[in-house]
């Protein structure tokens, strides 16, 4: 029997090599779901049977489940499939390129496997856990910095949660943090991984995209948090993600309280006045003075 780390890798490459071919005539597509966060297209769907095939030559009785179909069955409940079809589903629709295909393999209910591949790129991550995790075969750790000043740090959310973007980019700015927008989060999560990306931020996903990801960071040496910090994502509104330092510095300049330079600009501008108003009467008192 094949090695369930490889069965995967041979699942996201073929998967992969689907989305490829057929990146160039995006207009044959059909929407599926135009909802923003849970955006599909007939690629999506097609990207999922593939993965669905590649896994049943090896383990027919294993459980699969997908983000797109949700259960597809299967008898044996120890070990199950957890698939990402296609993260980045507008990115792709749109020509660009940060997208790709996962997939995890969880045993007893803990994630041990996890595969993704970006084609347009190509880059294909892969870790088990507890033996570290690779890109193109090649070792991979995430950087040791602790402060965002001048690193790159991604930022993702959907227009739900716009407000806290903006707030995220303010802060990050303020810091003269150097900021990337790709659009995917499981694309953010794994540049970071490889030290591409410093750190990031981004709205939490129901997508098992994420968790292949968040595998690969953990076996490079990095952390994915909760907005509060917490190890446990299931429940989390937002996603930190970085070497466990840099996830600490920015869950700190999250909790510092904002200034608002929209008043600071007129407490300053009320401050200016106030000498030349002085300045005024002091000239009106003196000709008053002189006139007597």
């Amino acid at each position: 029997m094949e090695s369930l780390l490889n069965v995967a890798l041979g699942a996201v490459r073929a998967a992969s090599r689907k989305l490829a071919h057929g990146v160039d005539r995006t207009d044959r597509l059909r929407i599926l779901n135009d909802s923003e966060e849970d955006f599909a297209t007939s690629m999506d769907l097609d990207s999922e049977r593939t993965l669905v095939y590649q896994i049943r030559k090896y383990y027919p009785d294993h459980r699969i489940e997908s983000r797109l179909s949700g259960s597809i069955g299967g008898a044996d409940e120890q070990t199950a499939w957890l698939l990402e079809p296609l993260a980045g589903s507008r990115n792709y629709l749109a020509g660009l390129p940060w997208f790709g295909v996962a997939v995890v393999g969880r045993v007893q209910g803990i994630e041990r496997h996890a595969a993704l591949a970006f084609p347009q790129v190509n880059e294909e991550f892969a870790a088990s856990r507890g033996q570290g995790a690779q890109l193109n075969s090649r070792r991979i750790r995430t950087g040791s910095e602790t402060r965002p000043e001048g690193k790159l740090i991604g930022l993702y959310a959907p227009s739900s949660r716009r407000q806290a973007l903006c707030e995220w980019q303010e802060r990050l700015l303020a810091r003269k943090a150097v900021v990337r927008q790709s659009g995917s989060a499981v694309f953010d999560i794994s540049q970071t991984a490889a030290n591409r990306l410093q750190g990031g931020w981004c709205g939490a996903s129901a997508g098992f995209g994420v968790l292949a990801a968040e595998l690969v960071l953990k076996e490079a040496g990095g952390l994915l948090a909760g907005e509060s910090g917490q190890a446990d994502i299931g429940a989390a509104r937002e996603l930190v993600f970085g070497n466990p330092r840099m996830v600490r510095e920015l869950l700190r300049s999250r909790s510092t309280p904002r200034t608002d330079s929209s008043t600071n600009s007129r407490s300053k501008s009320a401050a200016n006045s106030k000498p030349a108003t002085s300045r005024k009467q002091l000239a009106a008192e003196k000709s008053a003075h002189l006139g007597k």
